[in-house]
């Protein structure tokens, strides 16, 4: 077996090479880490929580999980706010191993902090209950019970604009065409409405369309009776 031996300036033009690759891994690493640190700061401010001091604090408490990042020369910048964006900051020493000093990279990275919507069109007719704390992202949630899980005699169907399964099947294929609002009152439709909701939700997949929005409410009545509108979510 021949073997082939390169020379040492080969040899060290393939570390170079490599050391270099590991400060471009190193730099991606601590931008995903940031970014998923000012997404969860900016969903802390979508939740509610919009005390300058109280954000700052729970960004400072994710970057102590690793020594690579500076919670010091870490921040949030609130000054954009009124154009809904939450723009985080971060000048922090980045090591390369074959230089003498740590380069400092400077990150600035924006969130779009959406809209509070008041009113919405295009509404299934679903009434959700929202979980102590909201919702989280990624996780399953029930939108309509099925017979025996619900209050008595309500499954979480709303009557918009008239009661019935017809009606109720309506909705569900093409959604409410009238604006909903925050404070309104809804009725809620009674029974289980299996067939209908198996139909419609079908009807919707079929046509491609696997995104719904629903309204969110404080509790449901037993039987029928009446809901507040106290927001709206978006599920798929």
């Amino acid at each position: 077996m021949r073997r082939h031996y390169k020379p040492n300036g080969a040899q060290g033009s393939m570390l170079l090479s490599f050391l270099l690759s590991m400060g471009a891994v190193t730099v991606v690493f601590g931008s995903i880490i940031e970014s998923s640190l000012l997404l969860h700061a900016a969903d802390l401010y979508f939740s509610g929580v919009e005390d300058p001091e109280t954000l700052q604090a729970a960004v400072r408490d994710q970057y102590c999980v690793t020594t690579f990042l500076d919670a010091g020369a870490t921040r949030l910048d609130f000054s954009r706010i009124a154009d809904h964006l939450l723009i985080l900051h971060s000048a922090k020493p980045v090591p390369f191993l074959f230089l003498p000093d740590r380069v400092v990279l400077n990150v600035s990275m924006a969130a779009v902090i959406p809209q509070v919507v008041y009113g919405l069109s295009g509404l299934v007719p679903f009434a959700v209950v929202a979980p102590e704390g909201g919702f989280v992202y990624g996780e399953l949630y029930t939108l309509k019970f099925g017979g025996g899980d619900g209050q008595t005699g309500n499954y979480g169907a709303l009557a918009l604009d008239g009661s019935g399964a017809s009606n109720y099947l309506d909705k569900l294929e093409f959604g409410y065409d009238q604006v909903v609002r925050v404070g309104d009152v809804l009725t809620t439709e009674p029974g289980n409405m299996k067939g209908p909701t198996d139909e419609g939700i079908s009807y919707r997949l079929d046509q491609g369309n696997d995104v719904i929005f629903v309204v969110v409410t404080d509790q449901l009545p037993n039987g029928r009776g009446e809901i507040v509108v106290r927001g709206f979510a978006a599920f798929r």
